[in-house]
């Protein structure tokens, strides 16, 4: 180099670059809002299960779930609509429509470990969210929320208002990059409770989510009831939704009522925002 400040200027530019590189092969696209999400199993996933996916028609109760400790990462673009878990069986309810959203509804009293391969005791959903938490990456990023676990919201009995193979799923299925983008699908209209500079990430309680109805089935997607849909929905942390996801050659039950894509059920157990600089956190 001629001078020095022609050195010290790559240095800085290859350094910029190389974060970069770094963001977006762990999935976290500068600038977007991330979500970290605990998979739940649906029975036909179980190792060892029958893959055809059982007809909710044929039944007499809610299809039943099963809590993981498998944690991934994708986009909140890929949020599709609420769902609502029970902890006893209960008759078979068709989805419900929340705000113009399809919202699913499921049996849930089971945690199957993809560690053990096995069916272990769950406890109740009410201690669900801090189940949760015990296998996220950000475990004391959540610990710097003001609010109990306790506050979240309770699945059986959340108010409308507030409606939110043998691989384990996520070497299986993986998150389908949204068509709409996350700068005009959703957003964070509250400051964040903790940001941390040194992963360039700030972390939030809540994100603002409008509904795409393009993806829903067509009791959902016309007339009044998409019109309805197309407000703002809040998902907060620890809240069970659907998640849109890519389709596997090997699945052919993964594009199934309510939707017209690909789908599957998970908690949310993690919001965050991913920085380009310490300065901009």
């Amino acid at each position: 180099h001629k001078t020095k400040e022609s050195c010290t200027r790559l240095r800085e530019k290859l350094s910029k670059d190389d974060q970069q590189e770094k963001s977006t092969s762990q999935g976290n696209i500068v600038g977007e809002i991330m979500i970290e999400i605990r998979w739940l199993y649906r029975s036909h996933e179980i190792p060892g299960a029958s893959k055809k996916k059982t007809e909710s028609v044929d039944n007499d109760e809610l299809e039943e779930v099963f809590e993981t400790e498998q944690i991934d990462v994708c986009s909140a673009d890929s949020i599709l609509s609420p769902v609502r878990l029970h902890d006893v069986t209960t008759l078979l309810t068709a989805p419900s429509i929340i705000s113009g959203m399809p919202c699913i509804h499921y049996h849930c009293s089971r945690l199957w470990s993809i560690h053990r391969r096995s069916f272990v005791p769950s406890g109740t959903l009410s201690n669900r969210v801090s189940r949760g938490r015990m296998h996220s990456a950000y475990k004391a990023a959540l610990r710097k929320l003001q609010v109990p676990v306790e506050k979240a919201p309770q699945d059986a009995t959340m108010l409308e208002s507030a409606a939110n193979s043998d691989q384990p799923r996520g070497n299986s299925k993986k998150q389908k990059q949204p068509t709409i983008l996350h700068k005009t699908r959703v957003t964070c209209c509250t400051d964040p409770f903790h940001v941390d500079v040194s992963a360039l990430k700030s972390f939030f309680e809540e994100v603002d989510v409008i509904p795409p109805v393009d993806s829903y089935g067509d009791r959902f997607s016309t007339g009044d009831v998409a019109k309805l849909g197309k407000g703002q929905w809040k998902v907060k942390l620890g809240d069970t939704v659907t998640i849109e996801v890519e389709q596997n050659s090997n699945d052919s039950s993964a594009v199934h009522y309510p939707f017209v894509i690909p789908w599957a059920p998970a908690e949310v157990v993690s919001i965050y925002r991913v920085h380009k600089t310490k300065e901009s956190c």
